[in-house]
């Protein structure tokens, strides 16, 4: 792990007047929290990032930091490997103190082996920073289903991925999630069919339920149509049990 986070969060909170940062990811929350604490104390707040989607990771952060009246655009391709995307990382605090290198402002930029020195050429990284400022747009310009895009790339970068991985780690989570669809429909069909069984058998038992009353009350019905009648002989033919002396 690498100390090069630490370092950045220092010069920033050392801004007295500016910090100008540009760079190809910026989804490390500590440093994007840090130029949103500067930019409420009244500091010029100017960001310019890549327009990989990787950066919408954040992009609810972003939207607090523009609110304070900073500047957050995007310039350049959206995949890395593209021409025009743009490479640039460097960091430009009160015109004076620069850092350039090849960390990238991530999550997980702690954990790899890159370099962000400080350098002396702070006039250069000015002039290079207001050409790429000029051919920016505004970082939500364009941008469709934020959450769902969010949602998906923060799940690889939790999961330790970093942007260049993102074609090739979407593809798998394409992939992942189709299969995963397929298990649910097999899933959903075979509980379909487990359901109209026991709906089937449900209505069967009922069934000969049914039949089995309506024959025992059948049953019951002829048993009283051809029982034979009892005949009582009449009063008047009945002899005398007895006679008088």
């Amino acid at each position: 792990m690498n100390n090069i986070q630490t370092e950045i969060l220092n010069d920033i909170r050392s801004a007295k007047q500016s910090i100008k940062v540009a760079v190809s990811w910026l989804t490390d929350t500590q440093i994007i929290d840090e130029l949103f604490l500067q930019a409420t104390q009244g500091k010029k707040v100017q960001v310019i990032v890549s327009g990989d989607e990787w950066n919408i990771i954040e992009f609810e952060r972003f939207d607090k930091l523009q609110n304070k009246g900073a500047i957050v655009n995007k310039k350049g391709a959206k995949e890395f490997n593209q021409i025009g995307f743009m490479h640039t990382k460097f960091m430009v605090v009160d015109d004076q103190i620069a850092r350039e290198g090849s960390y990238n402002f991530t999550k997980n930029a702690q954990y790899q082996d890159n370099h962000f020195n400080r350098t002396t050429n702070a006039e250069i990284l000015l002039k290079q920073f207001e050409e790429i400022l000029s051919k920016s747009v505004n970082f939500f310009d364009d941008i469709e289903n934020p959450e769902e895009i969010r949602d998906n790339l923060s799940m690889l970068e939790n999961e330790g991925a970093i942007p260049e991985e993102k074609l090739h780690r979407l593809a798998e989570l394409k992939l992942q999630k189709s299969e995963e669809k397929v298990v649910l429909q097999q899933k959903q069909i075979q509980e379909a069919e487990e359901a109209k069984r026991k709906a089937e058998e449900q209505s069967k038992k009922d069934k000969e339920a049914k039949e089995k009353i309506e024959a025992e009350q059948k049953m019951k019905e002829q048993e009283a149509t051809y029982k034979p009648k009892e005949t009582k002989t009449p009063v008047s033919q009945v002899p005398p049990t007895s006679y008088g002396k």
